[in-house]
C-alpha cells in the first residue's frame, strides 16, 4: 500500500480529497456558498442598471417577461445585461452606466438582436432593462 501525498505539511487521504474536490468543483459550478457574495454585488448591479430606465418601461417589461418568462429574475437580467463587461464596467453608476446601455442598445440593433413589445420594436438591451425595472 503507498503512502497518502502529503497535503500542507499533513497527509492528504482520499476522502479528505475527494471531499476537497467536491467542494472546489461546486465552487466553480456555482454551489450555494459562492453566489451569496455574487448576489449582493449583482443585487447593487440591477439596482444601478434599473434606475436607467424610464418609469414607464415597467410596462414594456411585464411584457417581456410575460414572453421569456427564463428572463425574469431580476439578478438574471442584471447579468445578461453586463455580459462581457468588465468588472470596472459593472461599477459604473449614473449616467456614465446610463451611457453604456444606450451603447449597447444602439448594437443591439445595428445586430438584429430585436423585440417586437407592445407595437414597439426594441433592442434586446432595452427590453432586458425594461423588464428590470418592472421586476
Amino acid at each position: 500500500m503507498r503512502a497518502a501525498p502529503s497535503y500542507a505539511g499533513g497527509v492528504l487521504d482520499r476522502r479528505a480529497f475527494l471531499i476537497r474536490a467536491a467542494l472546489g468543483t461546486g465552487l466553480l459550478m456555482g454551489s450555494p456558498w459562492l453566489p451569496a457574495a455574487c448576489r449582493s454585488a449583482d443585487a447593487g448591479l440591477a439596482r444601478r442598471l434599473a434606475a436607467c430606465a424610464p418609469p414607464e418601461a415597467a410596462a414594456l417589461g411585464r411584457s417581456y417577461t410575460a414572453r421569456h418568462p427564463d428572463e425574469a429574475n431580476p439578478l438574471e437580467l442584471a447579468r445578461a445585461l453586463a455580459a462581457g463587461w468588465s468588472d470596472a464596467e459593472r461599477e459604473e453608476q449614473g449616467e456614465r452606466l446610463c451611457a453604456r446601455l444606450r451603447r449597447q442598445n444602439r448594437d443591439d440593433f445595428e445586430a438584429g438582436r430585436v423585440v417586437t413589445l407592445g407595437g414597439f420594436v426594441l433592442g434586446r438591451t432595452e427590453a432586458r432593462l425594461a423588464a428590470l425595472s418592472a421586476a
